[in-house]
């Protein structure tokens, strides 16, 4: 029985330092839903590298394709991809958003931790329409 509390407890502390990495550089934030009942996809072209602000979490690289604004945070509007699924890496791999405030990439906004992760430079991106929009 002391070895299946041993492992609760070091399962209870490694749970705990993953969370902690996050909450360390994340803000939490509510999302205000897109009110649009069909929203448009767009393309994100984004220049340079996104690195969170404090070099701990890596993202894996951007989704290429098309992608839906699902709504906005104080930070700035937040694009979910299409194509693919990104993702924030801590040895625990967390679901993402980018985040973009006059035509730069802010950020990233995990949804379901609901908290937002700031870049440490932001990166400039241009907001197209997509092509897929004509289907």
């Amino acid at each position: 029985m002391t070895h299946f509390r041993t492992l609760l407890l070091c399962i209870g502390l490694m749970g705990g330092s993953c969370a902690t990495v996050i909450e360390s550089v994340a803000d939490p934030v509510a999302l205000q839903a897109t009110t649009s009942p069909s929203p448009s996809l767009v393309e994100l072209i984004v220049e340079g590298e996104l690195w969170p602000k404090n070099g701990v979490l890596k993202p894996n690289r951007l989704p290429s394709g098309s992608w839906t604004e699902l709504g906005s945070i104080p930070q700035g509007a937040v694009f979910q991809s299409n194509d693919g699924i990104l993702q924030l890496d801590t040895g625990h791999r967390y679901e993402c958003c980018l985040v973009v405030d006059r035509a730069n990439v802010v950020g990233f906004y995990l949804p379901v931790e609901e908290v937002f992760v700031p870049v440490r430079e932001p990166s400039f991106v241009e907001i197209r329409p997509s092509p897929q929009n004509n289907n």
